[in-house]
């Protein structure tokens, strides 16, 4: 059923493009905005970035919003703190913290002693966040890059699939 839904998908998206590796690169970089840290402007960064890399607006636009849906919204904006929070604070012992902008001193005293009690973290930083977004948006957008375009040309390859003109 998967595979019957990926491979009808696959020729719609081929039958647009042509080229396999402009399509895994209109895939990975919708990847790359949805687990971005903007939230807010994905849409807006989404059109210079498909002029910038030369790929197609329309297919960056779908993916950034099949992958960035109200069900992946909460998971991605906390796993981009996570691996924020890892990397910076935990493994390299750096305090961003002081150079947070001064609407996160009202943000983390709201919601401060929530996180200090279910998650272990007294401050948010944002520069945590943002950092450890760009991070796992590149750990997320390569992979897709690299798998999508050897299945898109494997598909476009194959000898017994559909007209693509249909």
């Amino acid at each position: 059923m998967l595979y019957n839904f990926l491979k009808k998908i696959s020729t719609k998206l081929l039958a647009l493009e042509k080229s396999p590796q402009r399509l895994a690169r209109s895939c990975a970089l919708g990847v790359f905005i949805a687990t971005s840290p903007f939230i807010g402007l994905m849409t807006w960064i989404a059109f210079p970035l498909s002029w910038i890399f030369k790929v197609n607006p329309i297919t960056v636009i779908v993916v950034l919003n099949l992958v960035n849906n109200p069900f992946m919204i909460v998971p991605i904006i906390v796993i981009d703190y996570a691996v924020g929070y890892y990397l910076i604070e935990r493994l390299l012992h750096i305090d961003l913290v002081p150079y947070n902008p001064s609407w996160m001193h009202w943000l983390n005293t709201k919601i401060g002693p929530y996180l200090e009690q279910y998650l272990g973290v007294k401050t948010m930083c944002f520069w945590c966040y943002i950092i450890g977004g760009l991070i796992f948006a590149f750990i997320c957008s390569i992979p897709t890059y690299i798998i999508l375009q050897r299945f898109f040309t494997k598909r476009m390859h194959n000898p017994n699939r559909e007209n693509f003109t249909q």
